[in-house]
């Protein structure tokens, strides 16, 4: 079988790690549903941990660039928050266990994995609004209430998921291509020979590299 690179000339690979899951799987969050509200506003509610949460924080950067008026990134972690503000969104953390009120959006995305997270990305969707969840694996077995009243009265459309990568690849790769954004800014990377030594370490995104001449 004969692979083809479909990698444009001159692509750094690096920046296009990602696109097997976690870049397609944050486009998909607000690249639909910003052709839907153009310049819409867009809430992300993000997870717990530093190690963690490429997803939210890529899709924090489509939205940017895509041009949505206002872009909030929420999370119980501050480190979270200050990678999504490297991106250009603004930033709020939770405190005391209760999600900031920024008014409703456009368009909502849950990253969190948690009840609380989901709930409150729900709450948040505006009239007629998406509200997309990627971590809803973290869910399974529970028993994960849903503001469902809340959901009637505003029309929202809840989507989850596993991402379908390799038919959604295009237009993100495209947009990585045209320089939209730089996926390394809150990456780590590390030689294919270090790399029981980096994972071991927190990270949120991790990059391994074949040196030149480096068998696999």
């Amino acid at each position: 079988m004969v692979m083809r690179n479909v990698l444009p000339d001159g692509l750094d690979p690096t920046i296009a790690s990602g696109l097997g899951d976690n870049l397609v799987d944050a486009w998909r969050t607000v690249g639909p549903p910003l052709n839907r509200y153009p310049g819409g506003r867009v809430l992300f509610v993000g997870g717990v941990l530093p190690d963690g949460g490429s997803i939210g924080l890529y899709a924090c950067a489509y939205a940017v660039g895509l041009g949505a008026r206002d872009v909030v990134f929420v999370s119980h972690d501050e480190g979270l928050a200050q990678k999504a503000a490297l991106f250009g969104a603004r930033t709020a953390t939770v405190e005391n266990g209760g999600y900031p009120d920024a008014g409703l959006f456009d368009i909502t995305v849950d990253t969190s994995g948690l009840r609380d997270g989901l709930a409150h990305a729900v709450r948040s969707t505006g009239p007629a609004g998406t509200c997309t969840c990627t971590a809803g694996a973290v869910h399974r077995g529970a028993d994960t209430p849903l503001p469902v009243y809340d959901m009637y009265m505003r029309s929202v459309t809840l989507s989850t998921g596993w991402v379908p990568t390799r038919s959604l690849m295009a237009e993100p790769l495209a947009l990585l291509n045209a320089g939209l954004f730089d996926p390394r800014a809150i990456a780590t990377e590390a030689s294919f020979a270090d790399a029981e030594a980096a994972l071991a370490q927190p990270f949120t995104k991790l990059i391994l590299v074949r040196e030149p001449g480096q068998c696999l």
